[in-house]
């Protein structure tokens, strides 16, 4: 558990990398956006005033399985990342543990 809590709060010179911070969700939400605006185009169905609200109310309610990782220099949300926890699918080895 130890080396998950160092990789939890990892920091090169002034850039820290943690969990993001319920204030910063708008914030993550800007990103999102604009790395989907960067790689497609403006997206056609949400202006970025109509997204940001949205999407923070989506990370609030998928908080128990979605881990939100920001990198943050000098209090200010650089860059993010998503840690998704869902239930492994089954492997031959674990069917017949199961089974047998």
């Amino acid at each position: 558990m130890e080396a998950a809590v160092v990789l939890m709060n990892l920091r090169q010179d002034d850039v820290v990398c943690r969990p993001a911070r319920p204030h910063e969700l708008a914030a993550v939400a800007e990103l999102r956006w604009r790395w989907v605006q960067e790689l497609y185009g403006t997206p056609a169905d949400a202006a970025l005033d109509e997204f940001v609200p949205r999407f923070v109310a989506w990370a609030r309610e998928t908080e128990s399985s979605h881990r939100r990782m920001v990198m943050v220099r000098d209090d200010v949300v650089i860059s993010m990342a998503w840690l998704v926890i869902t239930q492994r699918h089954p492997t031959s080895a674990r069917v017949r543990a199961d089974v047998g």
